[in-house]
């Protein structure tokens, strides 16, 4: 990387080091106060409504009984009242200086969802978060379309209900989770005749080859955060490459590109202040090193063009 920064602009930068700290420290913060419960949260939360996610059809059609799988079991959790979670994506507040916004959400009364835990870990949940975060990419399913990842089916099952969406193949890695879905939850399901389950892996040609090449609409739902997610998201943009007549959908992309913005930080600030150090670094830090490696920083402005939501997504794509 190669800097020639005025000294206004590596203020600039300065400022977005403190914004940066900020992030990385109100996300601990938040962490380990939802971890415990902590009422003072409720000062930073939205109240949310009951009604208005119990009449989310999903959750007025989709009713199975609790049941034991082996190490699996299918059934409810609640929220308590005034207990804050997580009610949607990192948001980025953008230039100039990238400070983070974390969605929080508590509800007055009692609030059921479905859940599947693993060893008494919750694994999957229909809980306001996802329905949150797959709002805004549900609204661009229309025609053929393709589901990486099946979950308990929250997605798939608004898919089946719009008349936009003619077709709908959900593709799934996980025999069993196919097989719960299908003894339990798929009896509740719209519209069946539209929907084809496919078992293999979202990223192996030859599970997925055919149905992405008659594709309308793609989303990809792979991952259960940012930290596993991103290596998942470069090789989806990789997959999006192949199929150009094809609209792609990431679930959680925004707060992905969040997380990746705070790696590209990093870089930046070991580039310019601490040259001579050498950092261990995982792959995708490795592989952004080199993508950068003969990048010219003239301005403040090309640090921010850079951090933008396009200019980290182009970079990804760079990586694959």
């Amino acid at each position: 990387m190669i800097f020639t920064l005025s000294l206004a602009d590596k203020a600039k930068f300065a400022a977005l080091l403190s914004s940066f700290d900020k992030n990385v420290a109100k996300s601990r913060w938040l962490n380990e106060r939802m971890a415990h419960h902590d009422r003072s949260l409720l000062k930073e939360a939205t109240c949310l409504h009951n009604e208005e996610y119990a009449r989310d059809s999903f959750y007025l059609t989709v009713k199975p009984h609790e049941k034991k799988i082996g190490n699996w079991t299918l059934g409810y959790e609640r929220y308590e009242p005034k207990e804050v979670f997580l009610s949607g994506g990192i948001e980025s507040l953008g230039k100039p200086y990238f400070m983070e916004k974390n969605p929080l959400g508590y509800f007055l009364e009692p609030f059921r969802f479905l859940s599947l835990k693993e060893d008494g870990t919750t694994w999957m949940s229909v809980i306001p978060h996802e329905i949150n975060t797959m709002e805004e990419p549900l609204r661009h399913m229309k025609g053929q379309v393709v589901v990486m990842g099946l979950g308990l089916g929250y997605f798939a099952f608004h898919c089946l209900e719009k008349k936009e969406v003619t077709s709908l193949v959900v593709v799934e890695n996980d025999r069993r989770l196919i097989s719960l879905f299908n003894e339990e939850l798929k009896p509740f399901f719209p519209d069946l005749s539209k929907l084809t389950v496919l078992e293999g892996d979202a990223y192996d040609a030859k599970v997925v080859g055919a149905p992405l090449q008659k594709a309308d609409a793609v989303f990809y739902d792979l991952w259960h955060n940012e930290e596993d997610g991103l290596p998942l998201l470069c090789q989806a943009y990789l997959e999006a490459k192949k199929y150009p007549n094809a609209s792609f959908s990431y679930w959680m992309e925004s707060s992905l590109l969040s997380y990746y913005r705070r790696i590209v930080i990093v870089l930046l600030d070991a580039a310019l202040n601490y040259p001579s150090e050498q950092e261990e670094d995982d792959e995708i830090m490795s592989q952004t090193k080199k993508a950068l490696a003969n990048k010219r920083f003239e301005s403040y402005e090309d640090i921010e063009n850079l951090l933008s939501d396009g200019g980290l997504s182009d970079l990804l794509k760079r990586l694959v």
